[in-house]
């Protein structure tokens, strides 16, 4: 239950328009990175490789230099 609401309350939204209005779109990409990683550790949680493969991806497109994404990616390959 606790991942199924990790993944449920991490959902990205469609902020980019806000931060983009502030000249902020790589602050933005950090906050997003950080939903995919929470988003990968709950596909993790729940034995869900292929998912939590797709949302490490997913951070390190936004934020190649994610420690942890790198981490975990590595090890789910």
């Amino acid at each position: 239950k606790i991942f199924d609401d990790m993944i449920s309350s991490a959902k990205p939204g469609d902020t980019a328009e806000f931060f983009a209005k502030f000249g902020a779109e790589q602050a933005h990409n950090v906050k997003l990175a950080r939903t995919h990683l929470l988003l990968a550790l709950a596909y993790m949680g729940k034995d869900d490789r292929a998912k939590a493969k797709e949302e490490l991806e997913k951070t390190l497109e936004l934020n190649i230099n994610h420690f942890w994404a790198s981490v975990f990616l590595s090890e789910l390959n």
